[in-house]
């Protein structure tokens, strides 16, 4: 779906179930029709995506969601083109009581499977992963995403992720072209065999 059509569908979709909703049961069935009609589209049937160009959302850290989406709506700290050309029109176009309904239903979706990387470089990425580079500043990714990678609160499910969307995201947020300072100084210093191995081990 292009983007254009998708930001027509999504107007579409809130003028037939209204907008401003004052109970959660209709915020909730405002945020099932857009994940539904709309947001699948790119992020899949309960938010497990196929490609790796878009991220799966089935069993996010509703917190993390719900900040992301407002991030968009903001049009400030996402910068990397692919997720600005993508989400901006979209997410400017709902309001916060269906923001907070569509990371509730995208939370409460079944954890997506992972695909196993290459044992070596899961081997290699272990180390960084489970016990950082104290030596280099770097943090254990398991001390706020937890050991098996599940996420809490603000920091994000990693368990199930494409890889290559992790690695995106890492040199997004290396390059300041998505806005982390906590992330920034954990993995401006990671180079990008250490980057493809870290990214590796959620799965």
């Amino acid at each position: 779906m292009g983007k254009n059509a998708a930001v027509g569908l999504v107007v579409l979709v809130l003028a037939a179930v209204g907008t401003g909703a004052a109970v959660s049961t209709e915020d909730d069935a405002t945020a099932a029709k857009l994940a539904t009609q709309v947001c699948s589209s790119c992020h899949g049937p309960g938010g497990d995506s196929t490609s790796p160009t878009f991220p799966k959302l089935a069993a996010q850290q509703q917190a993390y969601l719900a900040m992301q989406i407002r991030t968009f709506k903001s049009a400030r700290g996402r910068n990397e083109p692919e997720a600005h050309d993508y989400m901006l029109g979209m997410a400017a176009l709902i309001d916060d009581a269906t923001v907070d309904a569509l990371a509730r239903y995208y939370a409460h979706q079944p954890p997506p499977a992972g695909k196993k990387g290459p044992p070596v470089l899961i081997e290699r990425g272990r180390h960084l992963f489970e016990q950082g580079s104290p030596e280099r500043g770097i943090a254990a990714c398991a001390s706020c995403h937890g050991k098996d990678a599940a996420g809490n609160g603000i920091f994000p499910r990693l368990a199930g992720q494409h890889a290559p969307y992790v690695v995106h995201q890492l040199k997004a947020i290396q390059q300041r072209l998505r806005d982390s300072p906590v992330m920034h100084g954990i993995v401006k210093d990671l180079t990008p065999d250490e980057i493809d191995a870290v990214a590796a081990v959620p799965r």
